[in-house]
């Protein structure tokens, strides 16, 4: 019972496909792998080295040493986009973009540090490099205290919150005519939940040439390469075969 409780809980519950598969052994014909990987390994350049960093809870005094980072000289833009573990590691990852192009450059990962000491962190990063935007996955509770506590640090219009059972708007909606629909003189929205817009946005991005670049990274294509579709009813979840998403889970920040 209690080998099965970790699993469940490792997988995301018992009704999840990767617990289906992995624990259960079923075949899930409900299940649709969503990544082309042919398309999305056109954007892995084994010329550049992705830089990487861990820091426990045993390395955390030292962290100002250890992580020593220089914005890129031609950065528009530089993105920490993060995952906060809660029983799991912490995944951070940044990205500069460059004209169009978003260029994947470190992954740094947090193990078992406090949501003060993540913050400190966050801090650091994001004054060091001049971040134009910082991204917090917000669905647990450490995640919310440690965006709570960047507010005071940071404008917010440099944070971004995510939560990924919440809809947002992605479009005006628009009439037959094409003309833009209103309702008590504001804009009428289409929204869609998180979750999905984020898988689509993001393989919007992995598929159009040349927006990404991304360094060789086993981690990131493994994750990348288990995302499957899972259809109930009218609506289409996304879940991971892997036990580990929390990489992917940032890209999707």
């Amino acid at each position: 019972e209690k080998e099965k409780e970790e699993a469940s809980k490792k997988r995301g519950g018992e009704d999840s496909a990767g617990y289906r598969i992995f624990v259960k052994g079923e075949v899930v014909e409900d299940a649709v792998s969503v990544m082309d990987m042919e398309r999305v390994r056109k954007n892995y350049n084994p010329k550049k080295i992705l830089k990487e960093f861990e820091i426990s809870k045993e390395r955390f005094n030292d962290f100002e040493n250890i992580l020593i980072l220089e914005r890129p000289k031609n950065a528009e833009y530089l993105y920490i986009a993060a995952d906060i573990g809660e029983s799991a590691p912490t995944e951070i990852i940044i990205l500069s973009q460059v004209n169009n192009s978003f260029k994947y450059t470190h992954n740094i990962t947090l193990h078992n540090l406090t949501d003060k000491e993540q913050t400190k962190i966050f801090k650091h990063l994001g004054f060091m490099l001049e971040a134009n935007f910082i991204g917090i996955d917000c669905t647990e509770g450490t995640a919310r205290a440690i965006f709570h506590s960047l507010e005071e640090s940071f404008p917010k219009e440099n944070l971004s919150w995510v939560h990924f059972s919440e809809k947002i708007p992605v479009d005006i909606e628009k009439n037959d005519k094409g003309d833009m629909v209103f309702k008590d003189g504001l804009p009428v929205y289409k929204e869609e939940y998180v979750e999905s817009w984020s898988i689509k946005r993001l393989k919007d991005l992995l598929y159009e040439e040349g927006r990404m670049e991304l360094p060789l990274s086993y981690k990131l294509d493994s994750q990348l390469n288990s995302v499957i579709a899972v259809h109930s009813g009218n609506r289409t979840t996304y879940q991971t075969i892997s036990t580990e998403d929390h990489l992917l889970a940032a890209f999707r920040v």
